[in-house]
């Protein structure tokens, strides 16, 4: 009963904590609130959206995830361009190189420094070897 209290709390105040962070969202107001106005999708005191919105059904969402897909893996192999550490021994000319390293990582070089972005490297998004997560659809591009 302890637990489930500590939870509601922590949820609750967590909630309250969001609606107030500015993020969030906030009434426009200033030159913010003019450029909204001035949209072409601002009509009747609100911004209207030309595009179709339809609220999906929370099982029909649930059964397409939980599915088999057609399209849940490429029809042929992605081309991977392998590269080597001499690749990068050199600042690059311009100043910037982005290198995309598979699914969402990528070395950011920028004025002499090097950023690392998300780097998922092994064969499964997962912390388990087994399960529903998916297998990775290439290898690294780096040895």
């Amino acid at each position: 009963m302890l637990t489930a209290g500590v939870v509601l709390a922590a949820v609750a105040g967590g909630a309250i904590y969001m609606s107030a962070w500015t993020a969030m969202g906030t009434q426009a107001a200033g030159a913010r609130l003019k450029a909204m106005q001035n949209s072409p999708n601002w009509n009747g005191g609100k911004f209207i959206n030309p595009l179709p919105n339809r609220e999906p059904k929370f099982f029909e969402t649930l059964g397409k995830w939980l599915g088999k897909s057609n399209d849940a893996a490429p029809k042929a192999p992605i081309p991977v361009v392998m590269r080597a550490a001499a690749d990068f021994q050199g600042a690059p000319a311009s100043g910037l190189r982005i290198t995309w390293l598979g699914h969402s990582s990528f070395l950011l070089e920028i004025d002499g420094s090097r950023l690392l972005i998300d780097p998922m490297w092994s064969q499964r998004s997962s912390p388990f070897t087994w399960g529903w997560a998916p297998s990775a659809f290439t290898r690294l591009p780096c040895p």
